[in-house]
C-alpha cells in the first residue's frame, strides 16, 4: 500500500496536466518556428531552467495576439520582454536598499556617491527600461532594427542631428509604455494608423510621429523571442 498522500498525488497530476497545456499553447502560438512539435519538444527540455519562461511568455503572448487594440498588444509584449529578463522577484527601491549592506556616510558627497552607486546597481537587477532595451539591442537583428526605426519619424530630431538611433527608438517605445500605463495617453488606435506621440527628454516637450505596423512588430518580436532562448541553449557569437 502506497503511503503518498493522494493530495500530493492530485498536486503532481495538476502540474503535469497545467504544464502540457502550456506546452500545447506554446507550441500552438510559435508552431512556425518549429519543423515539427518533437523539435519544439526537444527544444524546450534543452532550454532546462529557462523552459518556465519559456512557456510563460509564450502562453502570454497568445493571449495578446487575442487582443483587438494595438496598444494593449505592445504593452503586453513589453511586458514578456520584462519578464523574460527578470532573474529576481521585484522589489522597490525602498525596500531593496534596506537590504543592503550599512554604509557608513562621512558627509553629503560621499551620501550622493553613495545613491547614485545604488541606483545603478538596483537598475542592473530591476530596471525595466534597460532589461527592455538589453533585449532589442542583442536580440533584434539587423534588418528588423531598421523596420523598427522607420516607425518613427520626428521634425526636430530630440537626440541627434540626424535621424533616431535604434537606441533612441526604444527609448520612445519605452516612454509610450509609461505614457500608457502612468498617465492614461493613448499610444496606438489601430494597425498602421499614424499617431503623434507626446514625450518628455531632458525636461523638455516632444511630439514623434508614429506609424507602427503592429503585425510587423509581432513578427520581430517573435523572431527575437526565439533568438533569445536560442541563446540559452548556444550562446550567439
Amino acid at each position: 500500500m502506497s503511503s503518498m498522500n493522494p493530495i500530493d498525488n492530485l498536486s503532481k497530476e495538476f502540474r503535469q496536466s497545467f504544464s502540457d497545456e502550456c506546452k500545447n499553447e506554446a507550441f500552438d502560438t510559435l508552431k512556425n518556428y518549429f519543423e515539427n512539435r518533437d523539435e519544439f519538444n526537444n527544444f524546450v527540455e534543452k532550454l532546462s531552467d529557462s523552459s518556465k519562461k519559456f512557456l510563460r511568455g509564450a502562453v502570454f503572448y497568445k493571449e495578446a495576439l487575442k487582443q483587438k487594440r494595438a496598444d494593449i498588444k505592445l504593452i503586453m509584449i513589453i511586458s514578456i520582454i520584462e519578464a523574460i529578463n527578470s532573474e529576481e522577484e521585484f522589489i522597490d527601491f525602498k525596500e531593496w536598499c534596506d537590504r543592503q549592506k550599512e554604509i557608513e556616510l562621512t558627509d553629503y558627497d560621499s551620501f550622493k556617491e553613495l545613491l547614485k552607486h545604488l541606483k545603478e546597481e538596483y537598475h542592473k537587477i530591476h530596471g525595466c527600461k534597460q532589461k527592455t532595451l538589453t533585449f532589442f539591442e542583442n536580440y533584434v537583428i539587423d534588418k528588423d532594427k531598421e523596420t523598427l526605426i522607420s516607425y518613427f519619424k520626428t521634425e526636430k530630431n530630440i537626440y541627434t542631428e540626424d535621424k533616431l538611433s535604434f537606441k533612441e527608438i526604444v527609448d520612445i517605445l519605452y516612454i509610450m509604455r509609461n505614457n500608457f500605463l502612468h498617465l492614461a495617453i493613448i499610444i496606438l488606435t489601430s494597425d498602421k494608423e499614424s499617431i503623434q506621440q507626446y514625450i518628455k527628454k531632458n525636461g523638455k516637450d516632444f511630439y514623434v510621429n508614429s506609424n507602427i505596423d503592429i503585425k510587423e512588430f509581432e513578427k520581430i518580436f517573435e523572431r527575437s523571442f526565439i533568438r533569445y532562448f536560442e541563446e540559452k541553449i548556444k550562446p550567439i557569437k
